[in-house]
């Protein structure tokens, strides 16, 4: 069973079948795509091995859609930040509702990276106090807080202030259903401002294949984001300082302790970044 909300070229169901499985069911909702994945997968002779389902994945049922369990769910959603798309919600109603109780879900599992870093030219670029001369500040509420950018340190000027630390495992196949965080004391490395976490992941496919986010590590289509922090954080080396780590459903989370949850008043968009 692949999961999520799309089936693209229906590349990985056409390897699936050809590595040896049995029965191969992708989900795809936009009927103009369908139309075109199944002509491909005919033309590749595979439409006696798969079926394309015309909803997303967290709307199939065991019994109509699914004739029988799935015995290996694979997940293809992963972005840049690890968690969007619904990711893990869709793995989690396959693993409950869709498969069998011991079911193999590719990936396995995920261990999420972080390290605070000194950034102050994109500090300044996310200021609004002075915008080409002007004061933008009256639109601070509306900054988007969980905005993250991408991150590649062979482009950018900034300095290490801690070593690399976990922020989150996350094992696929025996997912929470609450979100997951904790305050955390980490050791700084060296002394300054810190405008922001670089966040990386780890992905362990199986037992021997990993790929990493890592930007440099591995050539991927995944790189390292970097998520700027609400306040400068003051850090001096060999002292520590806390944050708040973990991740929910939708994002990994990064914050300041004491932080809140932002608020956006009604009838107006959240802006990305300004």
């Amino acid at each position: 069973l692949i999961v999520g909300e799309g089936t693209g070229s229906g590349l990985l169901a056409m390897m699936a079948a050809r590595a040896g499985a049995k029965k191969v069911i992708c989900c795809e909702p936009d009927p103009t795509t369908c139309a075109s994945v199944e002509t491909i997968i005919s033309k590749n002779k595979l439409s006696e091995k798969i079926t394309i389902v015309p909803t997303a994945s967290n709307f199939l049922e065991l019994g109509q859609e699914l004739e029988h369990p799935a015995t290996v769910i694979l997940a293809d959603i992963l972005d840049s930040s690890l968690l969007g798309d619904g990711v893990l919600k869709a793995i989690r109603h396959a693993v409950d509702y869709l498969s069998v109780e011991n079911v193999k879900v590719i990936p396995a599992s995920a261990s999420v990276y972080g390290q605070l870093i000194e950034w102050p030219s994109e500090r300044n670029a996310q200021s609004l106090k002075d915008v080409n001369g002007f004061d933008l500040r009256e639109l601070q509420p509306f900054q988007n807080p969980y905005a993250t950018h991408q991150f590649h340190p062979q482009y950018e000027t900034f300095r290490e202030l801690s070593e690399p630390f976990e922020i989150a495992q996350i094992e696929f196949s025996k997912l929470a259903t609450k979100t997951r965080q904790k305050r955390r004391s980490i050791r700084a490395s060296a002394s300054g401002d810190g405008h922001a976490v670089i966040v990386w992941f780890e992905l362990q496919l199986n037992k021997d294949t990993v790929f990493s986010a890592k930007s440099g590590v591995s050539r991927n289509r995944w790189h390292s984001t970097a998520h700027m922090l609400t306040e400068d954080l003051a850090v001096q080396a060999g002292r520590e300082f806390e944050l708040i780590l973990g991740h929910s459903d939708d994002r990994v989370i990064v914050a300041l302790p004491g932080g809140t949850e932002p608020t956006q008043p009604p009838g107006l968009n959240t802006l990305q970044s300004v």
